[in-house]
């Protein structure tokens, strides 16, 4: 996470930036059980099933709910995806808007690709979604587009679960899993 403060900012002035998103922004993200990457992870199912029921059903017959293969680019904030100038343009819109819309990128990204992800096996899959193993590069622009049209679609108690879940747990808002 503080890689692309680093390489846009002053070392004094990443320091600060790195402090203040994960300790004011994204606190529950690197609490020890890392609880809002978590959280963040089932929030993507449930977007995923409203916006994609084909490729969440396919995934979810797969085996790969997006707790097991998207973690890494959750909690990452996608930083593990590359190429590493697409990062920083939708890290540009994440500040702007809110960390929350880590997790609609995600969504946004699967929507993307879903024709690769429909043609795989489930090990290719994982490795994909996992790993970033055969995964295309990121494609920052599509990605914001299509997360701006999902944002103002989805619906309204979702959307505020989504805003809070980096600061509170879902339990308390009565999230269900299934």
């Amino acid at each position: 996470l503080a890689a692309p403060m680093l390489y846009v900012l002053p070392e004094a002035d990443a320091y600060y930036a790195f402090r203040r998103l994960v300790c004011h922004h994204c606190p529950r993200y690197i609490k020890k059980m890392l609880d809002g990457a978590h959280d963040g992870a089932k929030l993507t199912d449930h977007i995923l099933k409203i916006f994609d029921p084909e490729l969440y059903k396919f995934l979810k017959d797969q085996m790969l709910s997006s707790s097991l293969t998207l973690f890494p680019t959750i909690l990452s904030l996608s930083t593990n995806r590359k190429p590493f100038n697409e990062v920083l343009r939708l890290w540009d819109v994440l500040f702007a808007y809110g960390v929350h819309l880590n997790i609609i990128f995600a969504v946004s990204n699967l929507i993307l690709i879903r024709n690769i992800i429909l043609s795989n096996s489930p090990a290719d899959n994982q490795k994909l979604l996992n790993k970033g193993q055969g995964m295309p590069p990121l494609r920052a622009e599509l990605i914001i587009s299509l997360s701006m049209h999902l944002i103002r679609t989805i619906p309204e108690d979702l959307y505020t679960k989504l805003v809070l879940h980096p600061f509170y747990s879902l339990e308390q808002y009565g999230f269900n899993d299934s």
